[in-house]
């Protein structure tokens, strides 16, 4: 696969924009198929980590099982979540996609999902900040869920500012209130990009860094880096290889790393590496 850099390879089912809490979710999930797919907007209810559907769906007509994906398109608790276990024909039992188990708000809303065997989907890989930019333009514009979510994605504000191409704000003010991604899975599918977070006061919260190595690297060489200090301890990167990855590099009121970065690779029989910030002529990012 490869970094989805086209709106056009992205859908709502990857892509979910939860318009009640102002959070982006993005998760690698494939096409609705009728074996897993179930949806529901009278009898279903989430609480204490579970789903409920008083159809009977998931071990009857449908072969639910741990390691599924459920698709939570609206309400208060719009995400992906990870089947961690099927609990009977009517209940789920659910974590959150970074292992966390999740605590959702019981509102006993009516709530449109489904349910996704795991699947690569086309952003296994990430999807550039200008394409997500770009999907998020489309969809605010058509909104084809617009019936199915009882919700016009016109109504609310748009999550994101773009500055350029690789530059861009999430949340702020009165055009973007406090628009904010979902996890630290969702930040970590983002790629080629940096980006600040602000609140609803337009207030920056944190600031984060799109590292891209260039050049050459193994895929199973483990790209690491240090913050703050030659002195602190060294932070692998999440993934392998070539690295197209955001860090954070402010936390407002709690950290600033923005005045030192080093990174570095090394592989037994080969040519260590290393690079600073110096080294393409800035002192701060």
């Amino acid at each position: 696969m490869a970094i989805v850099v086209d709106p056009d390879n992205l859908d709502r089912e990857q892509v979910i924009f939860g318009t009640e809490t102002q959070r982006v979710s993005l998760y690698p999930v494939g096409a609705i198929t009728s074996v897993v797919a179930s949806s529901n907007t009278a009898t279903v209810s989430v609480g204490n980590d579970t789903l409920h559907d008083t159809n009977g769906l998931f071990t009857t007509t449908f072969d639910v099982t741990a390691g599924d994906v459920v698709v939570l398109r609206n309400g208060a608790d719009a995400a992906h979540y990870i089947v961690s276990a099927v609990t009977d024909a009517n209940t789920l039992e659910l974590a959150g996609v970074d292992g966390d188990v999740v605590s959702f708000l019981a509102d006993g809303s009516a709530l449109v999902y489904a349910i996704h065997e795991a699947s690569t989907g086309s952003i296994a890989d990430g999807v550039t900040k200008q394409a997500l930019y770009s999907f998020g333009k489309e969809e605010w514009r058509t909104d084809t869920y617009a019936t199915a979510l009882v919700d016009n994605l016109i109504r609310h504000e748009f999550p994101f500012e773009a500055i350029t191409s690789e530059q861009f704000e999430i949340g702020g003010g009165d055009s973007h209130k406090d628009w904010d991604y979902s996890s630290e899975y969702t930040r970590k599918k983002v790629r080629t990009a940096g980006w600040a977070n602000n609140d609803a006061d337009a207030s920056t919260k944190q600031e984060y860094t799109g590292i891209i190595t260039l050049g050459t690297l193994d895929a199973d060489a483990q790209v690491y880096y240090q913050q703050v200090s030659a002195q602190n301890p060294p932070v692998d990167f999440t993934f392998q290889g070539a690295v197209n990855e955001a860090i954070l590099t402010l936390a407002s009121g709690v950290a600033d790393y923005t005045t030192y970065l080093k990174i570095f690779v090394r592989k037994k029989a080969r040519t260590y590496a290393q690079s600073e910030i110096a080294d393409i002529g800035v002192s701060q990012i």
